[in-house]
């Protein structure tokens, strides 16, 4: 019985960690990429919370897309 307990709390914690590499590691990745906008003649920085939603929208299809094809190609 503890076997099968055991087995079911790894493979939970392993679609957790694939769930955050997937899905959130992208979505911070492109957050520090495109949320912050510079401007070096007036030395300014802003920040593009208008972009937040083709940022996350981006970031979940990269990280679906991955999904399937490590899916597919590493069986």
């Amino acid at each position: 019985m503890s076997l099968g307990k055991s087995t079911l709390i790894e493979r939970m914690w392993l679609t957790i960690v694939v769930g955050l590499q997937v899905f959130v590691a992208p979505i911070l990745a492109f957050t520090l990429t495109y949320i912050l906008d510079v401007d070096w003649e007036t030395y300014t920085f802003s920040l593009q919370i208008n972009l937040l939603p083709w940022i996350i929208s981006a970031a979940m299809m990269y990280g679906i897309i991955s999904l399937i094809l490590g899916l597919a190609v590493g069986g």
